[in-house]
């Protein structure tokens, strides 16, 4: 696929992975991947939302704050044991926190119930930390050239003239895992969750595959249980907030959702 972009996939500081690269405090260097992004500035956008929220969010524990580049976690971000199973050892995209955290989420309350997230840092790709340790220096990618290759195999099995399956071992290639000689509906949505983790991607993926709400795929306390469980069908989509009906009395609630203002 020739369109001006292409996978990172050398590292430029050497110090972390060319996939981390991505993720850091000055991942505003890959615009060889990363299309459109989220500018985030530790001097200039201090807010609470977009890579400030997943960086300290997923901070608790016994984490290292200094390896991160901030000043404190808020310890509420962690993976389910499902999620986490879909990586190997070896792939370069498990960046999980997993000392002094058990794997299963007895207690959602708990950080330490759960493996935790290392995707975000803000720390540069020398190893030094970002401008300042309340707010973070690292953009949100919002599109990425990754995607656009596992869109390509995607579209591939859905009957498109189009070479998906090199796209997607592109992918795989440089997460330093074998390439694969066919590829299933199941594998590109794996690959896209390991991936596209914490880039927005996962509640959507699992609906349009038709594993968000029902029982093919379950994970610890989906449907409010333990083990995890299916959930009703009309909770694939969102409601309509409040604030919006009251706004427009044409808009309906959707289906499953209370009607009342």
């Amino acid at each position: 696929m020739d369109d001006g972009y292409s996978l990172h996939t050398t590292s430029v500081g050497g110090v972390y992975s060319a996939y981390q690269e991505l993720f850091i405090a000055d991942n505003n260097q890959c615009t060889d991947e990363i299309i459109f992004a989220i500018e985030q500035d530790g001097v200039n956008t201090t807010s609470y939302g977009a890579t400030n929220y997943l960086i300290f969010a997923s901070t608790g524990g016994t984490m290292d704050v200094s390896q991160i580049g901030i000043s404190s976690g808020w310890g509420g971000l962690r993976t389910t044991p499902e999620f986490y199973d879909k990586f190997s050892s070896n792939d370069a995209r498990n960046l999980f926190y997993t000392s002094g955290q058990q794997k299963d989420i007895d207690d959602v309350g708990d950080f330490t119930n759960g493996y935790a997230f290392m995707k975000y840092l803000n720390m540069k790709s020398d190893g030094t930390p970002g401008q300042e340790s309340g707010f973070v220096d690292t953009d949100f990618p919002m599109m990425r050239y990754a995607d656009v290759l596992l869109m390509a195999a995607e579209c591939q099995l859905n009957g498109a003239s189009i070479d998906g399956l090199s796209a997607y071992n592109q992918v795989r290639q440089r997460a330093g895992l074998s390439t694969a000689s066919s590829i299933t509906a199941q594998d590109v949505l794996d690959e896209r969750g390991r991936e596209l983790y914490q880039e927005c991607w996962r509640r959507n993926d699992l609906v349009r595959f038709g594993q968000f709400a029902n029982g093919s795929y379950v994970w610890q306390w989906k449907g409010g249980t333990k083990d995890g469980t299916s959930v009703d069908s009309y909770r694939n989509l969102f409601p309509i907030p409040d604030s919006d009906r009251l706004a427009n009395s044409n808009l309906v609630q959707n289906s499953g959702y209370s009607s009342a203002k």
